[in-house]
């Protein structure tokens, strides 16, 4: 089965080998730069970066500094794969770093991006880079496939760091009685690409060694945004920060 069949029916593919090691290099020393550039400008409090013990565990504002990974998102046989898995035309939406540090790289409990996203069509998607080893060992990430057919999940709040929900436990009971979970062992380099509707999440990294990966995330250039959806959401996230920080 090739990827784009096997994203079309699973919701999901992986694509080995498809950065040379020379960019991801280059990718993990823009992120290093970076990090040292907003080290006083992230908000916490908004959730721009998450810690676990002074460790980072996810930056969400990468895409603040677009140019400085242009190379990536811009990349041509990146947007080749894009025009067939998504869209003739795609936007950048979004970059992330989800850092997982040695021993104390969190859980990322299993939801659908879509649910904060809310793209009306659900035509989005996620390319993770592989920038360390990720296996189940490390906590790398895990499908459920075929959960993209399902349409947009009933979530709650997780009060996770990097992750603010989850879907609920009722309803992922039922998914997993169906499907088993499965977690692609990836080398530096690979590349994942999940739908927005695709269920997925990792487990905590309990590894010497860190399991960092960094996501592009794109939707079809055409496709609105349930505003709606997104003020309830942001508000409900408003209320989860405010929660957390009493804790």
């Amino acid at each position: 089965m090739n990827i784009y069949n096997h994203y079309s029916k699973h919701g999901f593919t992986v694509v080995k080998n498809f950065f040379p090691k020379k960019d991801i290099e280059l990718l993990k020393n823009r992120i290093e730069k970076f990090i040292k550039k907003n080290q006083n400008k992230f908000n916490k409090k908004k959730g721009d970066i998450n810690f676990n013990k002074d460790k980072i565990n996810s930056i969400h504002t990468l895409h603040r500094s677009k140019k400085e990974f242009e190379f990536i998102y811009k990349n041509k046989k990146l947007k080749k794969l894009l025009q067939k898995i998504l869209s003739p035309k795609s936007s950048l939406r979004a970059m992330e770093l989800f850092a997982k540090p040695a021993k104390f790289g969190m859980p990322s409990p299993m939801h659908q991006d879509n649910y904060l996203w809310n793209i009306k069509n659900g035509k989005g998607l996620t390319v993770w880079v592989c920038l360390d080893t990720s296996n189940k060992k490390n906590g790398g990430i895990s499908y459920l496939p075929d959960s993209h057919k399902y349409g947009t999940l009933a979530h709650e709040p997780s009060f996770a760091p990097g992750t603010s929900q989850a879907i609920k436990k009722k309803v992922l009971k039922k998914i997993i009685a169906r499907k088993k979970v499965f977690t692609p062992n990836l080398f530096s380099g690979d590349i994942c690409i999940h739908s927005c509707l695709t269920v997925h999440g990792s487990n905590k990294n309990n590894s010497k060694n860190p399991r960092r990966g960094f996501t592009l995330q794109f939707k079809d250039k055409y496709a609105k945004y349930d505003r709606e959806k997104i003020l309830a959401y942001r508000q409900s996230l408003k209320k989860q920060i405010s929660l957390r920080s009493k804790i």
